[in-house]
C-alpha cells in the first residue's frame, strides 16, 4: 500500500499548486509581524522553490 501511495504523495508535494499554497501561507503569515527578517526568508523560499534568479 505504502509503495503505491508515496509516489503520488511526492508528486502531489511537489507540484507548483502545492508550493504556490505555501508560499501564500508564508505571505500571510510574515504580514502579520512588524520585522523584516521574515519578509526576506519567504522571498528566499519563493526564490528557491521556483529556482527564480
Amino acid at each position: 500500500m505504502i509503495k503505491l501511495i508515496k509516489p503520488i504523495l511526492f508528486a502531489f508535494l511537489t507540484s507548483d499548486s502545492v508550493k504556490n499554497l505555501v508560499i501564500e501561507l508564508l505571505t500571510a503569515y510574515a504580514k502579520r509581524s512588524d520585522n523584516k527578517v521574515d519578509d526576506y526568508a519567504v522571498d528566499l523560499i519563493r526564490r528557491e522553490l521556483f529556482n527564480y534568479d
